[in-house]
């Protein structure tokens, strides 16, 4: 099955919350939140399954700018990856992460990464492939108490994609890389 794909931006209003039910189905623990599951300036693009009016797998690709040394790299990632319970074992959570890593790596990004948990590490592995930087550690921003890949226990995942962003590769090791991004959001 092929995903649809849309900018997230431009999805109706009951899509959203299509997105948003299945977030809460797949992560019953978080707090349901009347903001949108993407700040606008990560221009995010949706890639999702439906089964009747019933989203039952979701993958974002976020973009931004991503300062790192003395250079800026076009950063692109997944984001809100999740398949409903009730439908996994069939391929749509593959399907939906290898369609959205397919359209960063026919973008303009120079880089890709993102977090997971690391039970997960197996499936994006498989899927993407992605690659785990072990020696990188991603944070929110550079404000106390900002999200961190550390903290939250999370792999960081990592894709150099361009020219720049490989002739710079020792900038992404064993190193901390601020993302910039507003309080509470994270890759």
């Amino acid at each position: 099955m092929t995903p649809y794909c849309l900018p997230y931006q431009h999805a109706s209003a009951d899509l959203r919350l299509a997105f948003a039910a299945l977030q809460e189905r797949v992560y019953p623990e978080l707090e349901p939140d009347e903001a949108p599951m993407h700040d606008p300036a990560l221009e995010a693009l949706s890639f999702f399954v439906m089964e009747g009016s019933r989203v039952v797998s979701y993958a974002a690709v976020v973009r931004f700018p991503l300062h790192h040394g003395e250079e800026i790299f076009q950063a692109a990632g997944l984001s809100c990856v999740a398949t409903d319970p009730d439908h996994r074992g069939r391929g749509l959570g593959r399907e939906v992460v290898g369609t959205a890593t397919r359209a960063i790596l026919h973008s303009d990004a120079d880089i890709a990464l993102f977090t997971c948990d690391r039970p997960l590490l197996p499936f994006y592995q498989g899927a993407g492939p992605w690659r785990e930087a072990v020696k990188l550690r991603l944070v929110g921003n550079d404000k106390p108490g900002a999200l961190n890949s550390d903290d939250l226990g999370k792999a960081v995942l990592l894709r150099l994609l361009s020219e720049k962003a490989r002739h710079n590769a020792g900038l992404f090791n064993d190193t901390t890389v601020n993302l910039r991004f507003a309080d509470g959001n994270f890759i």
